[in-house]
């Protein structure tokens, strides 16, 4: 997810920008790069976590089958 927000960023930064896809969950949960962060430890807590961020991909990508949104 954060992989492909920097490169929208880079790509489309206006765009980016100027949706609602990258709110402040997103900036909180993804700021960092996955290397230097640690899953939650309990087993609860890292299916909810996965369920986040797949959740966030799913909607990245209807965010992005948008027809303003950036041509690929």
């Amino acid at each position: 997810m954060r992989c492909a927000l920097e490169a929208l960023a880079v790509a489309a930064p206006a765009w980016l920008a100027g949706t609602d896809a990258a709110n402040a969950d997103w900036l909180a949960r993804y700021q960092q790069r996955a290397d230097s962060y640690r899953l939650p430890k309990g087993e609860a807590e890292r299916t909810a976590f996965a369920e986040n961020v797949g959740g966030d991909g799913y909607e990245l990508l209807n965010t992005l089958d948008d027809p303003t949104a950036p041509a690929p």
